[in-house]
């Protein structure tokens, strides 16, 4: 019984702006949970697709973007060995 008693009171009391608060998040999570009009729903869908269709078309540019400039990377790259590997048969007079 003795252990029972200190429990009691070691627990802390409510204060009315703690009460208030919870209150107040208590509202605003009925808030959340009341249910959604479809017609604002269906408009965010919408604009979600727009959305994917539009990453759709970036992501087939980027992709193309990137062939494009391995491509001129590696003929860079290639003359420039050619130049050279020709400088080299020049000097050694090959």
């Amino acid at each position: 019984m003795k252990a029972r008693l200190k429990r009691r009171a070691r627990r802390t009391h409510i204060s009315n702006d703690e009460h208030e608060t919870l209150s107040r998040i208590a509202e605003q999570l009925d808030r959340l949970q009341a249910p959604v009009n479809p017609d604002v729903l269906l408009s965010i869908n919408t604009r979600l697709s727009r959305i994917e269709s539009r990453l759709d078309g970036i992501s087939d540019d980027v992709s193309r973007r990137g062939a494009v400039a391995g491509a001129m990377a590696g003929a860079f790259t290639g003359g420039i060995i050619t130049v050279a590997i020709m400088f080299i048969r020049a000097k050694l007079e090959l």
